[in-house]
């Protein structure tokens, strides 16, 4: 859900932050200081370690005839440090207003918790996109400057150290374009071809010892940020197609809104549990989906259709154990001689456990509607 002050806060600071980019002087910069500090206030801690990190301007000493022997100081604006601060404002705003139901955006919200995890995000970067003694293609200077063109990136190198150059250009890089820089020319399988055609190396060895490094590296800058928890998301695998990629659409209005709102839930580590309950009573509605007849004949009904060329007795045993879970634990039922389920593990393997049975059953509902007679 989009936060709406928070989004118009930041947008208002961006168009401040790009006054000030071009008019920074001596005569403002006690009221541009204060604006750093409002910034500060709407960051998180690992927001704002990196934003003290920016330098904004130098003082510099100038000499004016007029003036000798006395030194007046000049204001030498950053350009570098005010497109960094640009981009962290950015990456916060789309923290505020990425679709959960996107697996494009989920990619890119995971990169930026690691990103944002790992204040040497940028630099550990630099020394795969340089290929400075690891798996990766070694680029010289003009290289660089020619892996950043081809990306659509403006950026020439300036004779400065290679990894501390790319650093400085990916703090300008937003999550999205830092997304296109892995995707696109980190991971560029030519690059990979050509490396290994001059030196005689293994191709296939070496691009899948460079994508092992890459996802090390990923791994623990996730790692490094104890406020995830949304853990199962390292791996976008079927847990995560069931999440975000199936619309809720049966003829029971009623069913789609506890199973939505279950997947809704399961995204906030307070309401997992919540969420699994929702995800137990969708079940049980879902055993009274065909109308007209009692509960029984309908899950009877339900298990005929889902069943297909698999054992019926296995999809039946699947009902029942899922049945008597909900029923023992305090999930469908909170007397005080149910049994409490504490571990998000089990709490995440019991709601992926009941996702995919309901999915199961929606798709064969959804078939079966469809067949032709």
């Amino acid at each position: 859900m989009i936060n709406i002050g928070k989004t118009e806060c930041l947008v208002s600071k961006l168009n401040n932050l790009a006054r000030f980019k071009s008019e920074l002087s001596d005569e403002n910069l006690e009221e541009f200081n204060n604006f750093r500090k409002g910034i500060l206030e709407s960051l998180d801690d690992n927001q704002k370690l990196r934003f003290n990190r920016i330098n904004f301007y130098n003082e510099v000493e100038n000499t004016d005839v007029e003036d000798f022997p006395f030194f007046r100081i000049e204001i030498k604006i950053d350009n570098i440090g005010f497109n960094q601060a640009e981009t962290l404002l950015s990456d916060t705003m789309f923290l505020l207003s990425f679709d959960r139901n996107s697996l494009e955006d989920l990619k890119l919200y995971k990169l930026l918790k690691a990103r944002q995890g790992n204040l040497d995000f940028e630099i550990e970067l630099a020394e795969f996109i340089c290929g400075d003694d690891n798996s990766f293609p070694y680029r010289t200077s003009s290289q660089l400057t020619s892996f950043f063109t081809d990306l659509g990136f403006k950026y020439i190198h300036d004779g400065t150290t290679r990894r501390y150059w790319v650093k400085d250009v990916l703090l300008q890089l937003t999550i999205k374009e830092i997304s296109i820089v892995i995707e696109r020319g980190l991971f560029n399988k030519r690059e990979f071809r050509k490396e290994a055609k001059e030196k005689r190396l293994n191709y296939e060895g070496n691009y899948q010892k460079a994508i092992e490094e890459f996802k090390a590296f990923f791994k623990e800058s996730l790692n490094t940020n104890k406020g995830i928890d949304l853990s199962f998301l390292i791996d976008l695998n079927i847990n995560t197609e069931l999440l975000v990629n199936k619309d809720i659409d049966t003829d029971d209005e009623e069913l789609n809104k506890l199973i939505e709102e279950a997947k809704k839930r399961f995204f906030n580590p307070m309401d997992k549990q919540v969420a699994i309950e929702k995800l137990w009573d969708a079940f049980e509605r879902l055993k009274t989906y065909y109308q007209g007849i009692d509960k029984r004949q309908s899950a009877g009904k339900l298990l005929t259709i889902v069943s297909g060329n698999i054992d019926g007795e296995f999809i039946n045993n699947e009902f029942i154990i899922l049945t008597k879970i909900g029923n023992e634990y305090r999930i469908r039922h909170h007397e005080t001689d149910k049994k409490e389920i504490h571990e998000i593990k089990h709490l995440n393997y019991l709601f992926f456990r009941m996702l995919s049975l309901i999915d199961l059953c929606l798709t064969s509902i959804k078939e079966n509607k469809y067949k032709l007679p």
